[in-house]
């Protein structure tokens, strides 16, 4: 246990000293963990770890909404969209919005969802709305599909082993291309029926991408992290770059023709030759925050990347949001910690404080009131990394977060 902390420990150090090629700002106000973000009806559009879905006309600022969700509901986790709905996943179940985003219901199934089985992203395609869970058919996930905007669901997985987690799916030419952690995978049938590809190298495809032309797929086999193929996968090219083994990660294009792909554990990256090279501008995004990159968006001629903790962007910070961070202070003691944590507050108003796990759950919470330092039994959390939410228990912003390491 303990060389398996240093060994991250040591991963986030280094992340200190990664490429200072860009600079990111931190976007989170009323925001608190991104675990998923997408662009709807001219609005950025977040799921969160405990306060529902957000809603952003620019990103510096969010509100909250859990109209129609509570308790489990609203720990929101994948995000997606068809012609008619706003489509989220829960531990609760697979919930729609048709207004977007300001109130939810219920699908007609859960889809066996549960703290660890939750619809993790979501896809539409000829009249088909799929849903992709986080956990493989054995445990309960795989891939379900609707025709009815979520009244009825039908697992959608022939062709793929049942031990196969799924990852992304994109459409090519019409076709359907899916990623999963042990193969790559094509559907002529709008995903009734999947026919794996047998000529590509790597393992986990977890990041695809196609304009029409080339195919672009990243994994996470430290040998081949990124292939790509212009004759619609009959063979498949190796790029190139200042890439490793992507864990977790998408591909989208900007609105300046470059393409951004983000990685879990590994950063941010661009190309400028359609997915044949990259470099890395992960910049100032380190520590836990790499560790917790969870989606990305292209909006209003910016990036947007979702993290543990809020969202990164390249646009301005608003100053006045600044000026207002500043005078809040959380000190949290020690770190890393074994047994009690303490919690220094400055804050004149009434606190809630949370600790959330590197999946973005939260693991524990407690109330502070104003200027004082709370003391937290910490003892029973696994050792890893975490991070400490502040928020103002009145109106559920988001204050201060910090990192936090459990030995």
């Amino acid at each position: 246990m303990k060389k398996h902390l240093l060994m991250l420990i040591g991963v986030m150090m280094l992340t200190l000293t990664s490429s200072i090629s860009a600079q990111w700002n931190n976007m989170r106000d009323g925001l608190g963990a991104c675990n998923g973000i997408m662009e709807s009806e001219g609005q950025l559009v977040s799921t969160t770890s405990a306060f529902g879905v957000a809603t952003s006309s620019d990103g510096s600022t969010w509100t909250t909404s859990t109209t129609g969700l509570d308790g489990l509901s609203s720990q929101t986790k994948g995000i997606g969209a068809d012609d008619m709905y706003l489509y989220i996943g829960t531990p609760a179940g697979v919930f729609r919005s048709g207004d977007n985003g300001s109130s939810w219901e219920a699908t007609a199934n859960t889809l066996n969802s549960t703290a660890v089985n939750y619809g993790k992203s979501f896809y539409a395609h000829n009249g088909v709305t799929f849903c992709i869970m986080s956990m493989n058919e054995n445990s309960g996930g795989g891939l379900y599909r609707t025709e009815d905007h979520g009244d009825n669901w039908t697992l959608s997985t022939g062709g793929i082993a049942s031990n196969e987690i799924i990852t992304q799916m994109i459409s090519h030419n019409g076709t359907l291309l899916l990623g999963t952690s042990l193969g790559l995978y094509s559907s002529s049938d709008n995903g009734l029926n999947w026919t794996a590809f047998d000529n590509v190298e790597g393992s986990l495809y977890n990041g695809l991408y196609s304009d029409g032309s080339r195919i672009v797929v990243l994994s996470s086999h430290p040998l081949y992290p990124l292939l790509y193929s212009d004759d619609d996968g009959a063979t498949w090219n190796y790029g190139s770059g200042d890439l490793a083994g992507f864990t977790l990660a998408k591909v989208l294009l900007g609105d300046d023709d470059v393409l951004y792909a983000f990685a879990g554990f590994e950063g941010v990256f661009s190309s400028t030759d359609n997915g044949a090279s990259w470099d890395n501008i992960t910049g100032n995004i380190a520590g836990l925050d790499l560790l917790s990159l969870s989606d990305m968006v292209y909006f209003n001629g910016h990036l947007y990347i979702g993290y543990g903790s809020g969202v990164f962007s390249d646009q301005d910070v608003n100053p006045t949001l600044l000026n207002e961070q500043d005078d809040i202070l959380m000190d949290i003691y020690p770190n890393p910690v074994v047994n009690t944590l303490n919690i220094r507050t400055t804050s004149g108003s009434r606190l809630n404080i949370q600790i959330l796990d590197a999946r973005g759950s939260m693991v524990l919470q407690a109330q502070a009131q104003g200027q004082t330092t709370t003391p937290l039994n910490v003892a029973g959390l696994p050792a890893g990394c975490y991070v400490v939410h502040l928020f103002d228990a009145e109106q559920g912003t988001l204050l201060s977060s910090e990192p936090l390491i459990k030995q």
